[in-house]
């Protein structure tokens, strides 16, 4: 049986009602080297997710600081 709850982000809406597609939400290059974004975790894609669609509304978005970050590990290459 899986310990884990299912979860899925299914839709986000900005201030304004307008629909944002998770899928949409630009992936920043420090996310493609970051372990967490390999996770199989549920809530870990929604954090992830949620973080990097506050970078996307920015009105002055700077560099892309995630708290989160933890690099995947070396693997000899």
């Amino acid at each position: 049986m899986d310990d884990h709850l299912h979860f899925e982000l299914a839709a986000i809406f900005d201030d304004d009602g307008n629909y944002i597609s998770p899928q949409s939400i630009p992936k920043p290059s420090l996310c493609v080297v970051c372990s967490v974004d390999t996770c199989t975790h549920p809530i870990e894609t929604i954090v992830c997710t949620l973080v990097r669609l506050d970078h996307m509304v920015c009105e002055e978005p700077k560099e892309f600081i995630c708290h989160k970050f933890t690099p995947k590990e070396d693997r000899g290459n």
